[in-house]
């Protein structure tokens, strides 16, 4: 193994317990760390980010303005910072396997018992470095690999994603050098998110084809409706840059009907016909590479039938 420096890595560690921050400092610095950004909530942690993003952050899961394993997920899913694939280590002075799940599941790359032991830290570390997992990429979970929970995760992508620990403390990049990889990799993981986030729109649309005509919605269609939104959200979000930013006004319009269901509570006999139609040309748009010029075709065939299926209905 090549030579490890540390000293180059910034860190940033959070514990609302002042004297295990201190304790965590001193083994970080006896460690080799050099750069080390301290604090004490999830508030610090964003702030953080906001100056300058680290290489490796270990915190307190719990902490005075939430668990940490919310914040994780955040981070995976580049909706707090600018690297979703940060190492990422909880703390906890009693790691039970409830806490272990609980932040593994979130996205974490490890949990580390406190207080934390030189020689253990430095092992660990070397791990995380030498053979860290490559990610699970899917609508649901973006992480180190673990076992699947359906058959959906089952066959999600897996990527050998950027370790920033890595390239700082063993390749020495310079920050804009990791992040050029960083932003690179994004797109590659984006492109897996929209393929990913289509194949569960269109099981939850199938679900949804099984309700009746135009009624109110019951608790289970609510929750569907409501994960829909979100998921084509997320969709809509990860197309720039991406090879499916030809989908973005579909995306769009899929998202203004679903919002319209969601808020009204109930659909309109026209609601399930459109979606289906808009559905379909997304698939189109995912599973081939067409030009601008078709893609525009199918968006306004897409439009017209709406507008037909609204005029359909509503004479009914």
């Amino acid at each position: 193994m090549r030579s490890v420096d540390l000293a180059k890595v910034r860190v940033i560690i959070a514990d609302p317990d002042p004297k295990s921050l201190i304790l965590t400092r001193k083994t970080l610095l006896q460690a080799g760390f050099k750069d080390i950004i301290q604090g004490s909530d999830l508030a610090f942690i964003t702030q953080a980010f906001s100056s300058k993003m680290p290489e490796l952050l270990i915190s307190e899961i719990t902490l005075p303005d939430g668990e940490l394993s919310g914040f994780v997920r955040k981070i995976r899913h580049k909706k707090v910072g600018d690297n979703p694939f940060l190492v990422i280590a909880g703390l906890s002075q009693t790691p039970t396997p409830e806490l272990v799940t609980r932040i593994t599941e979130a996205g974490a790359d490890d949990l580390l018992a406190k207080p934390i032991a030189v020689e253990k830290l430095h092992a660990r570390l070397i791990r995380l470095i030498e053979e860290r997992k490559p990610f699970t990429i899917n609508g649901n979970y973006i992480g180190p690999i673990r076992k699947p929970r359906n058959s959906f995760e089952a066959m999600a992508d897996r990527k050998q994603v950027p370790n920033s620990l890595r390239m700082k403390a063993v390749d020495g990049l310079t920050s804009d050098e990791a992040d050029d990889i960083i932003q690179s990799a994004m797109h590659e993981v984006n492109a897996s998110m929209v393929k990913s986030h289509a194949k569960e729109i269109e099981l939850h649309i199938k679900w949804l084809k099984t309700i009746e005509n135009s009624s109110a919605l019951d608790e289970k269609t609510k929750k569907c409706v409501k994960k829909l939104v979100s998921i084509v959200e997320d969709t809509n979000r990860r197309l720039d840059g991406s090879n499916y930013e030809h989908i973005g006004e579909l995306c769009m319009a899929l998202w203004g009907i679903l919002c319209q269901i969601d808020e009204s509570g109930q659909f309109e006999k026209w609601n399930l016909p459109i979606i289906e139609q808009i559905n379909e040309a997304i698939k189109m748009g995912i599973s081939t590479s067409p030009n601008l010029a078709t893609i525009r075709l199918i968006t306004n065939v897409v439009h017209e039938k709406i507008n037909s299926l609204k005029e359909q209905y509503s004479s009914l």
